[in-house]
């Protein structure tokens, strides 16, 4: 299914060269789609881009292929039935799916005023959930496998 997606940067960075923009969200679809990196700042979560074209506005729109919800529900169920933590991609797209997980109580260790203390940690329950698309939420599909099972699509899209 081919969607519009709304990349927004930071602005233009001259000093870098022309067209060249301080990115925060998106590197990975930007990169797909024509836009070379001219540097990445150490640990900073921010990377220079140089776009393929001249623009004016600060936010870029792309069209990009993703796959559809249908086919997306279909491979997060057939995860969910098979139970195993799964890493890999869908369509050319990141996936994790994580299944269900179950902590038991138990205590834990807590020294107060040169004392041990046993403190009790209650049982906690993770649902299993999958994910797919790109960390940075520039577009992503999420789903929670609980109930009632819940999924969730990236608010930066604009569908065409």
């Amino acid at each position: 299914m081919l969607v519009s997606l709304r990349i927004r940067t930071c602005g233009k960075v001259s000093k870098y060269g022309e067209n060249v923009y301080k990115i925060g969200r998106g590197v990975a679809v930007l990169a797909r789609n024509g836009w070379q990196t001219v540097r990445r700042r150490g640990m900073s979560s921010y990377t220079y881009m140089k776009a393929p074209v001249t623009q004016r506005s600060k936010t870029f729109t792309i069209q990009v292929e993703v796959p559809a919800d249908s086919e997306l529900f279909a491979f997060a169920e057939e995860l969910h039935e098979r139970g195993e933590a799964y890493k890999g991609t869908f369509q050319g797209w990141p996936v994790i799916y994580t299944p269900r997980r179950i902590s038991p109580p138990s205590t834990m260790q807590v020294i107060s005023d040169g004392k041990i203390l046993l403190m009790p940690v209650p049982a906690s329950e993770r649902p299993a959930c999958f994910e797919c698309g790109t960390l940075e939420d520039v577009w992503r599909y999420y789903v929670r496998f609980e109930t009632p099972v819940w999924v969730h699509k990236s608010e930066d899209l604009i569908w065409s």
